[in-house]
């Protein structure tokens, strides 16, 4: 008898044991992703040229002045130089007399406020540039904030398309030479915008 109650309980236990185990379940279920990519764009422009010797009665040229655009969407770049038609008639585009951190006309040691000649430039884009309009512009204003390059390109790769900007500047013998230990230089300014264009 009591073998049998033992056979019966491990009987028991084991169908027990086995209904727990049949229990388990698998869950499984699924998970979307959907994504959009922002518009990006990166820009870098020459550094400052901080001291151009312009030593050469004639041409002086300042060449390979790279800019870079990194863009995810087609884009333009536009060039322009600043308006100093406050300091002079006729003195946008070139370059003129600067004080440290302005321009001026005080200096009665020199006789010009700005140099004869325009800052001019060329460029290559190496891109291939769907628009190369103006190229050998000279960078020069007739009113504030005028285009003077207008440069249309594609979507670039991940190391960006580069636009080369030579720089030349005509020197006279008429330009004047500032006197030794003067602070004053000849100044410009050039501004770089890239947009991308979205539609």
């Amino acid at each position: 008898m009591k073998k049998l109650i033992i056979v019966l309980l491990v009987v028991m236990l084991g169908l027990g044991l086995s209904g727990i185990a049949s229990a388990v379940t698998t869950g499984s279920d699924t998970q979307t992703i959907d994504a959009t990519i922002s518009s990006a764009l990166e820009l870098t422009v020459p550094v400052a040229i901080s001291s151009w010797d312009l030593s050469t009665i004639g041409l002086n040229s300042q060449p390979n002045q790279n800019i870079t655009v990194c863009s995810n969407r087609p884009y333009h770049i536009e060039i322009k130089a600043d308006d100093t038609s406050a300091y002079g008639a006729g003195s946008s585009g070139h370059m003129n007399k600067w004080a440290t951190s302005v321009y001026t006309t005080a200096d009665t040691d020199v006789s010009k406020d700005f140099l004869d000649t325009e800052l001019i430039f060329d460029y290559t884009d190496t891109s291939g540039a769907t628009d190369t309009s103006n190229a050998g512009t000279n960078v020069s204003l007739t009113s504030a904030n005028q285009t003077v390059v207008y440069i249309t390109d594609n979507t670039t790769d991940d190391d960006g398309f580069i636009t080369q900007i030579n720089f030349d500047q005509t020197i006279g013998y008429d330009d004047p030479v500032f006197v030794s230990g003067s602070s004053l230089t000849w100044h410009i300014v050039i501004t770089y915008t890239a947009t991308q264009d979205l539609s």
